[in-house]
This record gives C-alpha cells, structure tokens and sequence, in this order.
C-alpha cells in the first residue's frame, strides 16, 4: 500500500478505536512523511503545520500513559525541530536539479561523485553534493530540501554494502516515497563495478547507467540526465572577432533567475541585448520571452497563467518546434495541463483548508466545506480529504456539545454563583449577608466619617456659641445637606429628588420642630421655661450676664436638631456594620466554612455534572472553571 492508502487505513482503525495509540503514532508520521532509519526520525516531506499542533498528537498525549509520553515527546520534538530548520533552509536556498546520493566514506564513490557534479554543473545542471553543504545547516534538513526540489536522483555506488548506509537508505527510501505522489520526479541507478542486481529490489528494475567504461559520465550519464530533467544541450557561441568561446546557455540561465525572481523588465531588457549580438535561433530565449510575456516565474506558473492565445504565439511555436525534454513535452500538451493545474491549484487550497481546520479540532468547518466538493468539478484528492471528513462527522456533535459548554461555563464565575443562589436561596443569603464589616477600617469609610465630623463641628458650635460661630454653623449646614445629596445621588441617581430628600430631612425638618417648640410652645405659655431650661444647656452665650439671646437660641436650637438628624442617620448606616463588627469573629467561621467546604463541595457536584454531559465533546482540552466569585 502507498502512503495515501495507509493513512486511510490507521483513521479507520482509529474510528473503531479511539485508544490505539500506536496505530495513531503511525499516523502522524505517515502523516509528516516520517520514515525510521535506525531509530531516528527522517522527514520525507515539508509541511506548513508544525507536528506539535497536530490534532492527533494532542490527542495521542491525552491518552498516553507516563512511560508512553516519555517515548512519543521526545520523537516528535526531534521531527518539529527538524521542521523548523528545513523552512530555514528552504527560504535561503535555491532548488536543485538533481540530488546524487552516494557513501561519503568511501574515497572511489567520493571522487566518481565529484566527476559526475563537475560535468553536470558544466552543463548548467544543479547538483546536491553533501561535501559542499553548508556547515552551519543541520545536516538532514538541507538533504530533505534538496529531495523535494530535485527531479531526479542519481543512487551512486562502487559496491553492494555502500548502498545499506543509514544516510543512503534514508535518501533512496524518501525519494522513492516523493515519487509515488509526483510522476515528474525520476531515480537514476549509477554503479562501476557492481550488477544491476545489487541494487534493492525496486530499484534494481530501474534502467540504470554503468560508469565502469571510459567516459560514460560524458557520454551516457550527461545526456540521459539532460533528457530526465528537461534541460537542453550548453549552447557555445565563438566570437568572430575576438575568437573567445561564450557559453551562451550560462548567460540565458542567468537572465532565467531574473524571471524566477519576478524581475521580469530586467531579464526582457537583458535579453534583448542578447538577442542583438548572438541572434534570437535558441529555443531557451523564445522561453524565456513566454514566462516574460505571461509574467510566469517558471514553467509551472506558465501552465497556470497561459491561455488558448498561447497556441498561436510565435515563441510557443518556435519552443515547440525546435527544443525537446520536459519543455516541449509540457508545451504540447498545454491546454491540457492548463486546466488540470488551474484545478489542482484550486484542490490543493481546498485541502490545506480542510487540514488547517483539522488540525485545530473544527470539525463543524469541515463538514461545511466538504459540502463544496460536488460543485467543484473535477475534483481528484478526495483520498486526501476523505479521512478528515469521516473523523468530523463523527466529531460535529461533539463539537457543539464543547461550544455549547464554553458558551454556558464562561470562566465559572457567573455560572456557579447563579447556580448555588437558585439551587440554596437561604444559603446563599445567609453567606452573603456575613461577608459585611470584618475589620475597623472597612467601618470608618469616608461617607460615615464626614458625616460624624460635620455633626459633632455642629454640636461644638452649639454648645460653645459665638459670633464668630454663626457663619460657620451656617457652612456646616450647607455641607451637611451636600453630603445627604451625594449620598443619595450615589444610590438612586435621581438630582431632583435626591436634592429634595437632603434638604428636607437637613433644613425643612428641623425648622418644623424648631416653630413646634417655640412658636407653637410661646402660644401655650410655655416658652419661657424652655427659655430656661436652654439656659442651663447653653450657658456660654453671647452676654456674660447670662441673658439670652433669641437670635443665637433660634440658630442653636436649630442646628442641634440639624445635628441629631445627621448623627441618627449615620448611625443608621453604621449599625449593621458596627453589628458586623462586633460579630466578624463568627462571621468569619461561617465564611471560612462556606468558602472552605460547602462552595467547594457546591461546585465539585455541578463540574461533576457537567463532565458527564460534555467531557467527551471533540475531545477538547477543558477548561477548568475559574473559582472567582468567592469574596475573600
């Protein structure tokens, strides 16, 4: 079975059993494209999703046991570091055209290697050649960049136990792998003296080259690798007048990477002075003017951007006419291949689509857009999708089930406290009634402070009445009615009415009892012995012969009263919380047992009640509820 059919077959297993772990193990690293190679982990592809985001592998962490976890995270750690530097390396370095892999120990394959690189590189064929890699790249991340950009492989040896060596099998195997799902890609076997036969099984069936003879680097191994990678025959051109060679391939290559790199004005202008000097009879210029014209950046592009015009273009016709290898073979057959990369193009977004939202558990996104796939003619990777889409139906459920609980939990704040005031009306109140006054200082808060302080300024103006006292007496009114406003206005939000409320409870009030006592009291011929009585409460008074005056009596009489109104309505607000006070010893053991025993074992039942209902839903990671709503 291929990759793609083996794939399928662990995620039918896995629908049938969910807890295999290692048949899930291996699914991730079909999935990567990971083959073994004496125990180490060697990547065969390069993905855009990182392997530690993996649905499956958070899934395959969840249900591992410890020794299992200790096994499987340092694996995938290994691959995701790989990962990491083959995108390094992919962003800074350019494709290669042929990938030659041979035994680095050995001095006769090292030198029949060098031979090769040097006659392919004459003729513009780009080579992997492990000696000349980097050395500040990881080793295995620049071969599996090469891999995947070469079109063909040459599997070198000089002798049958070369070709077991663990970077030797690696390559041959992942390449091998790449070839089953891209036909372009070719394997070369090239050997001096050895049989044909010493190669493993499925590649010894392959039409190799046999180097044994003199010359055949030149004579068979060039053109035949010419022929696999499309790259035509080095174009020399003698100078008339000064009777020097130039290599007009190299410059037409050069002029190339303009395209590939979008720099499209330069190379057009650059081969304008080409065409100029040397003429415009080479198939790779008339090329080079279609990726122009067409604004393609290579040959793959071409296919995507070209229309049906393309058929009657001048350059087409001289390319198809006069080149030959992957070139003309592609051209021929462009309207063809237009339209089947226009849909590959599109199925190939489809797919990362429906990864990426497998890949982050949204199996509900799947399923909408696997209902697109009978409207999208000609779709051919439902082998790629087909597995995401029957893991998602069988998931959807479950993922309403999660959003619906995340939806209804929150961070557990809200949800817990409604539930305990619903399901323990008296417990709840009882609980929120003893989280009052527990220290002093929560006590003397500034409203009930002001409120004392103008009352006794009050009481002291009374009591020791002066001239200098009435304005002052006059202000604390004022301020008292201010605080009673704002204290209302705090509560209620109503201006006028609060307005109304302090000045009739601080003004209005105690000027009716004032008149009670003494113009009503005057009526009934009692005032004089209120007078009196006054006198020996107020027996500072303006005149030292202890007369008293009516105008200081009337403000005195008024502002106690004033005064009794202010300190009974602070007391009114400060005795539940002097109760609290006193009492915070007990309320303290009752809150200590709410939030200590009853709300935890409270919550423990309800987020028991809720795992039972939802803690299968897409297999998510829950949450656990945030404890907030408990005041310390």
């Amino acid at each position: 079975m291929n990759r793609k059919q083996l794939i399928a077959e662990c995620e039918s297993r896995l629908r049938q059993n969910p807890e295999d772990i290692k048949t899930r193990l291996n699914l991730i690293l079909l999935r990567y494209g990971v083959i073994m190679v004496n125990g180490e982990p060697l990547l065969g592809r390069i993905d855009e999703q990182d392997i530690i985001n993996d649905f499956d592998y958070r899934q395959l962490i969840k249900t591992a046991d410890d020794e299992e976890k200790m096994k499987i995270r340092p694996l995938i750690r290994k691959i995701y570091d790989e990962q990491e530097e083959v995108r390094k390396v992919r962003n800074s370095t350019k494709p290669f055209d042929v990938y030659l892999a041979f035994d680095g120990s050995s001095q006769e394959d090292t030198e029949l290697a060098a031979e090769i690189r040097n006659g392919l590189n004459a003729e513009g064929i780009t080579v992997f050649y492990e000696p000349d890699m980097p050395k500040d790249r990881l080793p295995d991340a620049y071969r599996l960049h090469a891999l995947s950009t070469a079109k063909l492989m040459i599997l070198l040896s000089t002798a049958k136990d070369h070709l077991i060596k663990p970077e030797i099998t690696g390559a041959w195997k992942r390449y091998l792998n790449m070839m089953e799902e891209d036909s372009s890609r070719h394997l070369l076997p090239a050997y001096k003296g050895m049989k044909p036969e010493d190669f493993p099984e499925n590649i010894s069936k392959i039409q190799g080259v046999d180097l044994g003879r003199i010359g055949a680097v030149q004579t068979v191994l060039v053109p035949r690798v010419r022929e696999l990678t499309g790259k035509e025959a080095q174009i020399i051109i003698v100078n008339n007048e000064t009777g020097q060679k130039v290599n007009l391939t190299n410059i037409l290559n050069r002029i190339e990477l303009h395209v590939e790199d979008g720099r499209f004005d330069v190379a057009e202008k650059q081969l304008r002075a080409i065409e100029s000097e040397y003429g415009t009879d080479y198939p790779k210029a008339h090329y080079l003017h279609l990726l122009i014209r067409y604004k393609a950046a290579g040959l793959n592009d071409l296919i995507l951007k070209a229309d049906n015009a393309i058929l009657s273009d001048p350059d087409y016709q001289y390319v198809l006419a006069n080149s030959s290898g992957e070139i003309r073979n592609t051209l021929s057959n462009i309207a063809a291949l237009h339209q089947e990369a226009v849909i590959n193009d599109r199925d190939a977004k489809f797919v990362k689509e429906i990864s990426r939202a497998h890949a982050e558990g949204n199996y509900t996104e799947i399923l909408k857009l696997a209902e697109k796939i009978p409207s999208m003619e000609g779709f051919r990777r439902w082998g790629d999708v087909q597995g995401f889409i029957d893991v998602a139906k069988g998931r959807a459920e479950n993922q309403k089930l999660h959003d619906e609980y995340l939806e209804l939990i929150g961070d557990g704040k809200e949800y817990f406290k409604k539930r305990f005031a619903e399901k323990h009306p008296d417990q709840y109140k009882e609980y929120f009634e003893n989280l009052g006054i527990t220290s002093f200082e929560d006590l003397m808060n500034w409203e009930t402070m002001s409120f004392m302080i103008v009352g006794f300024l009050l009481l002291f103006c009374i009591l020791f009445n002066t001239r200098s006292n009435d304005s002052l007496m006059i202000i604390l009114e004022l301020l008292n009615i201010g605080l009673g406003f704002w204290r209302r206005f705090r509560e209620n939000e109503s201006i006028v009415k609060d307005v109304l409320y302090a000045v009739g409870v601080y003004f209005l009030i105690p000027a009716v009892v004032y008149a009670v006592i003494f113009v009503v009291g005057e009526k009934l011929g009692f005032a004089d012995l209120l007078r009196t009585l006054l006198s020996y409460v107020f027996r500072f008074t303006r005149y030292s012969n202890g007369g008293i005056d009516r105008q200081g009596l009337e403000m005195c009489t008024y502002t106690l009263f004033a005064s009794l109104v202010t300190l009974l309505s602070t007391a009114e607000e400060a005795v539940p919380e002097i109760k609290g006070l006193l009492n915070s010893g007990k309320n303290k053991k009752i809150i200590n047992e709410y939030q200590n025993k009853i709300l935890p074992e409270f919550e423990e039942q309800e987020y028991k009640e809720l795992y039972d209902k939802y803690h299968d839903a897409a297999g998510a990671d829950w949450i656990e509820p945030v404890r907030l709503w408990r005041k310390k």
